[in-house]
């Protein structure tokens, strides 16, 4: 009697800590974000106008985080938060997509799916993780399996567009085509310049973004459908210095964009000790993740 009044007391302040994370109104600013762009364009040109490897090195560097941030850029576009006027929202999402090699249209979907089944039995992810390396040594070919996450998001997740999205999807595919051509010609004419704005800078996003996508979900349990456990529960945030936190537009705070989705990549930061006061032991600092990750392996989904 006593065990089962106790549950029902769990239950119930469960549910009023979660009623007190009602999600904030996002705001309005879009220029943080056409900042972003700018600097992001910035660092390309003067990649392609250096010629001076102690000032090119940094600059690669920071070609490859920006990088991470093209991720989270189609990753806010996704959910129309990046800027708010909607054109330009699919416009900049579809384009930093094509970059890093992923139709914005297919994962949107994808990704919305993630969102209404986190960690069950038919989320999505599940399509990916089902067959990934259970080797630490997969680390070392992150920029294979990032073009492979790549191309499999944009093979195996049409499935979840809507019949009335095709033309839009369509399009997006022809954006990709005719980026990923560009790309190639520019590998032809200007091989230097390709790979010290592109090829290296892909190469480091792909190796620093294989731990933040591990910790997303790290140890995560697979839920049978129907249980719809606390997401602040299944995320984690990770924490780095605040600098490269938005030089990639706080990719590194997951369980924030879980619990509050419309929170746009700026606002994020603020909303740490909102979640923390609800559910502590959820916020990593890098190292601690990295150790939790080399003494547990890769996730899996099993």
């Amino acid at each position: 009697m006593n065990a089962s009044l106790s549950a029902v007391q769990a239950t119930a302040a469960e549910k009023r800590a979660r009623r007190q994370l009602k999600e904030p109104a996002p705001s309005l600013r879009d220029w943080p974000s056409y900042l972003y762009v700018g600097l992001f364009v910035a660092n390309s040109c003067a990649i392609a106008l250096s010629s001076n490897f102690w000032l090119l090195a940094p600059l690669v560097l920071i070609q490859g985080i920006f990088f991470m941030g093209l991720l989270e850029l189609m990753h806010q576009a996704v959910h129309r938060n990046f800027v708010t006027g909607r054109a330009s929202n699919e416009v900049f999402g579809t384009l930093a997509g094509a970059l890093i090699g992923i139709n914005m249209v297919t994962y949107r979907y994808f990704h919305l799916e993630h969102h209404r089944h986190t960690c069950d039995s038919i989320d999505p992810e599940g399509l990916l993780y089902a067959h990934s390396p259970r080797t630490r040594w997969s680390a070392l070919a992150a920029p294979i399996g990032q073009a492979w996450v790549a191309f499999s998001i944009n093979q195996l997740a049409g499935r979840y567009v809507p019949a009335t999205r095709k033309p839009e999807w369509q399009r997006c595919r022809f954006i990709l085509l005719v980026v990923m051509s560009s790309l190639a010609l520019l590998a032809f004419t200007a091989p230097q310049i390709f790979v010290a704005a592109y090829l290296l800078p892909f190469c480091v996003f792909a190796w620093f973004d294989f731990f933040f996508s591990q910790a997303e979900h790290y140890a995560a349990p697979i839920r049978n459908e129907n249980n719809k456990a606390d997401v602040a529960q299944l995320s984690y945030d990770i924490r780095v210095p605040l600098w490269l936190s938005h030089l990639m537009l706080n990719r590194n705070l997951h369980r924030v964009h879980h619990v509050w989705p419309r929170t746009r990549w700026f606002d994020a930061p603020d909303r740490l000790p909102a979640l923390h006061a609800h559910e502590g032991g959820r916020t990593l600092s890098l190292p601690n993740f990295l150790r939790r990750w080399m003494e547990g392996g890769p996730r899996l989904w099993e």
